[in-house]
């Protein structure tokens, strides 16, 4: 990443930490004083909390935990994993894909069941339209995790003079002891022979119980896209964001950040809404962007039930102290929020703990 990527950490984080946990009431304009705008915004990084430790205490994120024996970053069932992924491989016995580029979805359909005997997978042949993988969720465990794979269909595109098949939809769906705890799906992905594994309209879903996401993309013309995305608590809505992003070029096949020219959009949390315009492109172009130039790019207020109450700037930081974010409310009065923002990030890696 170039140094102008490290600037925009703080600010992109704190836009997206400030609202990304608070709950979704319908917004209507109502205004406040800057007392009660400050007040607002402070209040949600106890939620923003809250809502971390709903993520974290859930089967999704827990049965994860568990399945890799996570400690402080620490992966203490490495072996254990690694003998069961490399069963299950030799099992679906797929190699021919790097060949080929297509999977023949029907060539591994049935079920397969961990044998902590013999350290394989058995197969049967049935169903036949799904790929079903009954085995431990932790080591000592019995076989009380199912992945079941399905849905699946493709279509042909070529791309460089090289055909290759990707998928238009898939389902993928994990129970641990029969509770619904993480899942994947694709639907209604269509592609061209100019994009490489970008599809030009999709919709995927993303459950990580007890949160769901899902998120849509469309492609308005070359290489810009319309994306919308939702999440949900246990049906109640926490979070969605709405833009339209530019790339730098069509070929998806070694995207980084710096291949997005340009951003602009919204992000909608309760009662806050963040709209944004980041000229990305602009800002890689410089090697060391000035705080003006940073300000200049990067465009992102803050509205309180339909009233905007401020927008987030950058400040460099003084000697050697590194940059910070600060709130400037509608009476052009200003707040540092980057110590509250470290605080929020400290609190949050003690939620998460097994991770770092």
């Amino acid at each position: 990443m170039l140094t102008t990527n490290k600037k925009l950490l703080p600010i992109l984080g704190l836009s997206l930490g400030l609202l990304y946990f608070t709950s979704c009431d319908p917004q209507q304009s109502t205004e406040t004083t800057v007392e009660e705008d400050k007040e607002n915004i402070a209040g949600l990084f106890d939620d923003i909390v809250a809502e971390a430790e709903a993520i974290e205490s859930g089967c999704g994120v827990q049965s994860f935990d568990r399945f890799y024996g996570l400690n402080n970053g620490n992966v203490s069932n490495q072996t254990w994993v690694d003998d069961i992924t490399r069963a299950l491989e030799t099992a679906l016995n797929y190699d021919y894909v790097d060949q080929t580029r297509e999977l023949i979805f029907s060539n591994h359909t049935g079920t397969y069941q961990w044998d902590a005997n013999t350290r394989t997978f058995n197969r049967s042949s049935t169903p036949s339209n799904e790929v079903v993988v009954l085995a431990p969720s932790a080591p000592g465990m019995a076989n009380n995790a199912q992945v079941t794979v399905g849905s699946y269909t493709q279509q042909r595109t070529v791309f460089d003079g090289e055909q290759y098949w990707l998928p238009n939809s898939a389902a993928i769906n994990v129970k641990v002891d029969n509770n619904d705890c993480a899942g994947f799906e694709i639907m209604n992905a269509t592609y061209d022979n100019g994009a490489f594994m970008m599809p030009t309209g999709a919709t995927f879903k993303v459950m990580l119980a007890p949160y769901n996401f899902e998120i849509t993309s469309s492609r308005v013309s070359g290489n810009t896209y319309d994306m919308t995305m939702k999440a949900s608590n246990n049906g109640d809505e926490k979070f969605s964001a709405e833009g339209e992003m530019t790339f730098a070029d069509n070929d998806f096949s070694d995207l980084t950040g710096d291949d997005v020219d340009r951003a602009v959009g919204s992000f909608s949390y309760g009662d806050f809404k963040m709209p944004f315009d980041v000229d990305i492109k602009a800002l890689n172009d410089l090697l060391n962007p000035s705080e003006t130039q940073i300000n200049e790019m990067v465009k992102v207020t803050v509205e309180y039930k339909g009233n905007e109450i401020g927008r987030l700037e950058y400040r460099e930081g003084v000697g050697n102290s590194g940059g910070t974010i600060i709130m400037i409310y509608r009476d052009e009065t200003t707040e540092d929020l980057q110590s509250e923002y470290n605080d929020l990030v400290d609190r949050l890696e003690v939620v998460f703990s097994d991770f770092f």
